[in-house]
């Protein structure tokens, strides 16, 4: 199936996306637009990953690839993880490989990169202030990530307890929505 991957670097315009063997109905540009912006504050995302055979076919980053796009234009040159693919069927997307917690906080504002342990640069938080939605919105996604993503420090106390009061709360909240 797979076999000998290496990491190149190929211009933008030279990966081809298949939507043939894209998982989803739609690129979100939204998504796009969160990676570029991350991108010019300075994130590095993972490789995308493609086909070694000519023309290379993204199997997975066409997000990442659309967003490089985005930001340094069609000539600019991207690492790539080309993989050997007996067939299209040897080829199924590999988002959950790099979908992981690391990747994911790329987007992130200040307050949930230091649950994770993180610290904002200037350069980021300009970026990270630019970013439109409203405080509560933003907070609540951020929240959620942190949550699914499982980079709050469990080993916090404070921080566990105020979870436990904002479930509980959330809890109380949604049992007054249903009787509504």
């Amino acid at each position: 199936m797979k076999s000998n991957k290496t990491i190149v670097k190929i211009a933008i315009a030279d990966l081809v996306e298949d939507m043939t063997i894209y998982p989803r109905q739609h690129i979100d540009d939204e998504h796009v637009r969160r990676l570029a912006t991350a991108l010019r504050a300075g994130e590095t995302l993972p490789p995308l990953v493609a086909g070694k055979a000519s023309p290379h076919r993204v199997t997975d980053g066409f997000h990442r690839k659309r967003a490089h796009h985005r930001v340094f234009g069609p000539t600019a040159h991207v690492e790539v993880e080309l993989r050997d693919y007996v067939s299209d069927a040897d080829m199924p997307p590999t988002e959950a490989e790099n979908n992981i917690p690391g990747t994911t906080r790329v987007a992130l504002k200040g307050s949930m990169l230091h649950l994770a342990g993180q610290h904002l640069s200037r350069e980021r938080a300009e970026v990270q202030a630019s970013m439109p939605g409203s405080p509560l919105l933003v907070a609540s996604r951020q929240l959620y990530q942190a949550v699914t993503f499982d980079i709050a420090n469990r080993n916090d106390k404070r921080l566990m307890e105020s979870l436990r009061m904002l479930r509980d709360a959330l809890v109380d909240y949604c049992k007054e929505m249903i009787e509504a």
